[in-house]
Parts: C-alpha cells; sequence; structure tokens
C-alpha cells in the first residue's frame, strides 16, 4: 500500500507542477476508490494543481474533502490552500485558515505571511493583513516584516484610511511593530 500511495503521490505532484488539476482530482479519485490511502503530500499537491489551474472552487472542494478524511494536516497542505484562497480572493478563507494552523499549532513562514498578505490586498483589506501581520513578528526576518508592514500602511492611507486606524492598541501614532 505504501508504494500504491507514493506512485499516486508522484503522479498528482507531476498534474500540480504543470497546473493539470482534473487530472489530478481524477487520480485522488481512482486512489479512493482503489482503497489506497492518501495523504497530507496528497492533498497539498492536488490542491497546489487546482491553485496553479486556476480552479480555486475545487481547491475548496478538496479542502473540505480533507477536512472530512482521517489525514493529518501538515503545513504544507494549509500553504497550498492559503495560495488557492488568495489566487481566489477568498481572504476571509485565507484568515480563516491561519487562524486554523495557529491552532494546530503548526509553523508559519514567511511564504504564509506573504500568502496571506496578498490575499488580503487583492480584496483591499489592508486593516486584516495588517492585523494578520502582527503574529508574524518572531517568524520572519525583522526587514522584511518591516517592509511588508510600511508597505500595507502605504496600502491603507492611499485607500483614504487615516492613521488613526494603524494605531497599536494603546498607542495613539501609526502601526510600527
Amino acid at each position: 500500500r505504501d508504494r500504491d500511495t507514493i506512485s499516486f503521490n508522484s503522479a498528482i505532484a507531476g498534474c500540480s507542477k504543470s497546473g493539470r488539476w482534473r487530472e489530478a482530482v481524477d487520480l485522488l479519485d481512482r486512489m479512493e476508490k482503489e482503497g489506497v490511502p492518501a495523504t497530507s503530500s496528497t492533498f497539498t499537491s492536488a490542491i497546489a494543481a487546482c491553485e496553479r489551474g486556476g480552479a480555486v472552487t475545487e481547491a475548496v472542494k478538496l479542502w473540505n474533502r480533507l477536512q472530512s478524511s482521517n489525514v493529518r494536516k501538515e503545513a504544507p497542505v494549509y500553504n497550498a490552500m492559503l495560495l488557492a484562497a488568495a489566487r481566489g480572493g477568498q481572504w476571509r478563507l485565507a484568515l480563516a485558515l491561519l487562524q486554523e494552523l495557529q491552532e494546530a499549532g503548526l509553523p508559519k513562514t514567511a511564504r504564509t505571511l506573504q500568502t496571506i498578505v496578498r490575499a488580503c490586498e487583492r480584496a483591499g483589506r489592508y486593516e486584516e493583513a495588517i492585523q494578520a501581520l502582527a503574529g508574524f513578528q518572531e517568524v520572519v526576518d525583522p526587514a522584511y516584516f518591516h517592509s511588508v508592514a510600511d508597505r500595507l500602511e502605504r496600502g491603507l492611507l492611499g485607500h483614504g484610511t487615516g492613521t488613526a486606524e494603524l494605531a497599536a492598541p494603546g498607542d495613539s501614532g501609526p502601526f510600527h511593530p
């Protein structure tokens, strides 16, 4: 069975690299039909194939399927789904995934931050991006962190929001973590 899982995972990963999401989903369906156990890597590749192929709705369906399975979710599958959510402009889903990732005690990375920020920026949700950013201060390089904070502040100000909304709790000045 392990060799079958590895073979299917390799095939799905190949589909992922080229965005052939239909083939990836078909292979995942075939795994299930043949009783071959899927892994977090299986879903990571299938969701990534959907994201790369622009099939965000299919990625969400796979995520829901993963949620109802016994497969243990690992950080890469969250990051793949975060990318799909960002591509689809689903900033609320991206923030919910971030919260779930944190509650599961899984590591956040600079890539996680980039994806969350992209999802929120595309939707013009700069305040939400700034709130999410605060949880990454200990995770990413300080120079990168501050460059993202500055970009978000400029975006927020460019959308007609005053600096008062950028104030950190208990501080009356602009947000500078």
